[in-house]
């Protein structure tokens, strides 16, 4: 069962495959071209680098040193990645922190405007053609998101609005049509808190969160033509799991 979006850092504790280095990030969310992206190509550069790099770059006083969390998988066309028969598609899911584990607010995988993204994942056919790229930001400031929204709304018509809920959650889902490209933003979580346990740090965290009225937030570049297919999948791994329901 998906928890969510805000209260995840305090409920799980989650690891991925690898953690590798890698120079920078940025890539600008306005000019992707889901016809050109090339994921292998994109991610590798963040699996050719070594710890001996990273203490390396320590013992020169580098800092901040920005590691990239890595993981990659196959899932079969209902989403399932565990003994799947037929694969379907391949998944990259990554995240960027700073050496030492300690998330770097200030540092970000990719952009759209104003708003900074800390993971920035895809997925694409067996031959690396791209068919989804998702961008995610933990904490945003509620008016980047408004600004965003108000640029999607200039260049692509009014959004269409659904909700999407998931476990404790409900979030707000706003669809652009970009052509061969759907663009949805997932926003806006609510939590149930009803029937969750939580201590007072957590509570504490929470509240502090909503008081300085952030939010996160996901953004998905997906082809048209394998949208409803995403949408209707019965098992969801990783990011797709906050793709429209």
């Amino acid at each position: 069962m998906k928890i969510t979006l805000n209260i995840l850092l305090f409920l799980f504790l989650t690891s991925c495959s690898s953690q590798v280095y890698l120079e920078d990030g940025n890539f600008n969310l306005e000019k992707i071209n889901l016809s050109s992206f090339n994921a292998k190509e994109f991610y590798s550069k963040s699996l050719i680098a070594e710890w001996s790099d990273y203490h390396k770059k320590r013992k020169n006083n580098v800092s901040p040193i920005y590691f990239f969390q890595t993981d990659t998988d196959t899932i079969d066309g209902g989403g399932n990645s565990f003994r799947i028969d037929t694969p379907y598609a391949v998944t990259y899911m990554q995240s960027g922190r700073a050496g030492g584990n300690t998330w770097e607010k200030d540092y970000c995988l990719a952009t759209y405007s104003s708003l900074k993204f800390d993971e920035l994942n895809a997925v694409t056919d067996l031959n690396n053609n791209a068919i989804l790229v998702c961008a995610y930001a933990e904490e945003s400031k509620k008016t980047d998101i408004k600004n965003i929204i108000k640029g999607l709304n200039n260049k692509y018509g009014a959004f269409k609005l659904s909700e999407s809920s998931a476990g404790f959650t409900t979030s707000s889902v706003r669809k652009w049509d970009a052509g061969d490209v759907i663009i949805s933003m997932v926003s806006d979580v609510m939590v149930d808190f009803k029937n969750v346990i939580l201590t007072e740090k957590e509570k504490e965290e929470i509240a502090k969160i909503e008081s300085e009225k952030m939010s996160s937030v996901y953004l998905f570049f997906t082809k048209k033509e394998y949208y409803n297919k995403i949408k209707e999948m019965d098992t969801r791994i990783g990011f797709l799991t906050s793709f429209e329901d």
